[in-house]
């Protein structure tokens, strides 16, 4: 199968929580506009269990247009990741927001 032809298959799941950065992967691949992931890609990122990979595809994909998500991301009060190992939640928090900083500033630097 030619890759546009599982684009119709993979669209759904984009709103599968446990899915979505990787059906956003797999659907830039066959061709799909970056603009139509980078929507899914923040929901993703700002997932409570975390969304490390999501933050990276954001940046390589080039996505410029999430860089005041990304930011607005990193410096909200609350905690983005509350779930998972009680003993680690503050760590990984911590990391995503590094990473939701440094993507952001990549994006604007490599406009």
């Amino acid at each position: 199968l030619a890759a546009a032809e599982l684009v119709p298959a993979l669209r759904p799941a984009l709103g599968d929580r446990w899915g979505r950065p990787e059906a956003a992967r797999a659907l830039w691949r066959a061709g799909v506009p970056v603009a139509e992931l980078v929507e899914p890609l923040l929901i993703a990122a700002a997932d409570p269990y975390g969304g490390q990979d999501s933050v990276a595809l954001l940046v390589r994909m080039r996505a410029w247009s999430a860089v005041a998500a990304l930011r607005a991301l990193a410096e909200r009060d609350e905690r983005v990741v509350v779930s998972g190992n009680y003993d680690e939640t503050v760590w990984l928090d911590d990391r995503l927001r590094r990473s939701t900083r440094e993507a952001a500033t990549v994006l604007s630097a490599d406009r």
